[in-house]
């Protein structure tokens, strides 16, 4: 099907996320006491908004409240839904005290993760914490039935060539709506698209691909942007079950650009030698 199975408004659980990357300079953990501008405006109208609504509709019921999307994602029940309020949420193996609390996070449970109600994509952002680690195969892979809405993603640490944001495993399936995929980066990439003035984290960093559907898994994108990966943009097993993209745009993807940091290491995707949307060798037209 080509339709998420269950719409936000059935979910048998809503939950809400504060932002955790209120950090001026980098995507590290900071509490929302310091909050952009535009995340302040975007939260002053969602809050005007649900206002009126309580206003026609009596008091809603209480949804519980969480730091992270790790610990919503720990918390909700599969079939439910996490709304993400304006502003920057990390992807993160480490809480703000660095401790290993979500060492291997994997999105297993079949979850909605979407920007809360009245906010486009362009006020929600996830990105990756500065201590990520850059060995690992993807940022986030996905074993369930996974929709994310409303959302952009970008790549602010540099994950090195050969790790893919997204990676949809054996049953697994990845619903990417209106969302924007952004592979390229920085650690001081702000709110806005724009590079923060802190020349120590000024590296581009990227990421080699945006998704990997591998073996048995599906994957549908509707009405998204995905941008400069290192490799394809959307890379597809010739086994996997099915791959549906409508409506979207794929830019910059399939050209490397050489590290200029300490930390340079593996080799690095020649220009031209990966197109946008890639299909392993061994499929067969049908």
């Amino acid at each position: 099907p080509n339709a998420y199975p269950r719409s936000e408004r059935s979910a048998n659980e809503v939950v809400r996320v504060r932002p955790s990357a209120n950090n001026p300079l980098a995507w590290i953990w900071r509490d929302a006491d310091v909050v952009p501008q535009e995340v302040r405006e975007a939260s002053s109208a969602q809050a005007a908004t649900k206002k009126r609504k309580r206003g026609q509709r009596g008091t809603p019921p209480h949804v519980p409240t969480f730091n992270s999307i790790m610990e919503a994602y720990d918390a909700v029940k599969p079939g439910g839904v996490i709304k993400l309020c304006g502003g920057r949420h990390l992807i993160s193996y480490h809480d703000a005290d660095h401790n290993d609390k979500w060492a291997g996070f994997s999105l297993r449970k079949s979850v909605q993760i979407v920007a809360d109600d009245g906010l486009a994509r362009d006020k929600v952002f996830i990105g990756i914490c500065r201590h990520f680690s850059p060995s690992l195969s993807s940022v986030l892979p996905i074993h369930g039935d996974v929709r994310f809405a409303r959302i952009t993603l970008l790549c602010t640490v540099d994950m090195g060539c050969l790790t893919n944001f997204f990676d949809v495993h054996t049953d697994g399936r990845l619903w990417l709506e209106d969302c924007e995929l952004k592979l390229a980066g920085g650690p001081s990439l702000m709110a806005d698209g724009k590079r923060a003035d802190d020349s120590k984290f000024g590296a581009l960093c990227r990421i080699g691909i945006g998704i990997d559907v591998k073996e048995g898994a599906s994957a549908v994108i509707r009405q998204c942007v995905l941008a400069d990966a290192e490799g394809p943009a959307v890379q597809i097993n010739p086994k996997a079950k099915s791959v549906f993209i409508e409506r979207s745009v794929v830019s910059g993807c399939g050209n490397s650009h050489e590290k200029s940091t300490p930390h340079d290491s593996g080799q690095r995707f020649r220009p031209g030698e990966r197109g946008a949307i890639e299909i392993l060798a061994g499929s067969r037209e049908k």
